[in-house]
């Protein structure tokens, strides 16, 4: 973080990456090249891709776990690298499945241990998260231990726990990355739920993975050997995309499985 870092204030015009490029570090591998992209204030985007390390270079860029070798990711015009990380790291909820809960008490998952949050914040989170209703029913409530050595959450439970550490913090980019193994279909209409009523005034970002999650969005950028491939709606992609409709068909297949 730089001396002069500016704090950040929530999204109010969009998100880009301009010519944005990542070499991995050690290998030299590219991972991205050139990506340039644009996501709204408001808006809902989803990316659909092949590769899972390219779609996850896009979340830790925005969040400045990485910064990329070339190229610029903005906010409302500012350069990340130009704001604090506290400001930046409040503005943008992450919700990604390799971290969506640590072995801690449920109530330490959602507010991570910082006392700058109530019980009863934590509360509402898990609420609009709907997440309350079964942390209620755990053996300790909030206080239950989960991940070694505590109870063991399903995939829908531990996202949705993962969702109300992210609404917690009220940010103004909500960053989702969808679940690769299957999520029952009463959570997944909880989740689809928690996350419209959340989508007001927020910014949405799925790396997606669910068919319907793609055809709501506004916009889809199709992510293939580290380049945005194609852009449009789910309709215009459709037409006009052989990649894509490869890539809907398997996430399609995928789903049918599931069910």
């Amino acid at each position: 973080q730089g001396l002069d870092a500016e704090f950040l204030q929530p999204l109010s015009r969009r998100l880009d990456f301009v010519g944005v490029s990542l070499r991995e570090p050690g290998t030299g591998r590219m991972i991205l090249e050139g990506v340039t992209l644009s996501v709204p204030a408001g808006s809902k985007a989803a990316v659909v891709y092949a590769d899972q390390t390219e779609a996850h270079a896009l979340a830790y860029l925005i969040v400045r776990f990485l910064d990329p070798t070339a190229g610029e990711v903005k906010v409302d015009g500012k350069n990340v690298r130009w704001v604090t990380y506290e400001s930046l790291r409040t503005q943008v909820g992450l919700v990604l499945e390799q971290s969506l809960t640590f072995s801690d008490t449920v109530l330490n998952n959602i507010g991570c241990g910082d006392p700058g949050f109530t019980l009863p914040q934590v509360i509402d989170a898990a609420k609009k998260a709907h997440a309350h209703q079964f942390i209620q029913h755990l053996p300790y409530g909030y206080e239950t231990p989960v991940g070694d050595g505590g109870v063991t959450l399903t995939v829908g439970q531990r996202f949705r726990v993962a969702l109300a550490r992210a609404l917690l913090r009220d940010p103004s980019i909500l960053l989702i990355e969808e679940p690769s193994e299957p999520v029952d279909p009463d959570s997944l209409a909880l989740i689809d739920d928690a996350i419209a009523q959340a989508q007001p005034g927020r910014t949405l970002f799925f790396l997606a993975r669910r068919p319907a999650t793609v055809k709501s969005a506004d916009r889809v950028f199709v992510l293939q050997a580290g380049k945005v491939a194609a852009a449009g709606s789910h309709d215009e992609l459709l037409a006009g995309s052989e990649l894509y409709r490869l890539l809907h068909f398997k996430q399609s297949l995928a789903a049918a499985e599931v069910e």
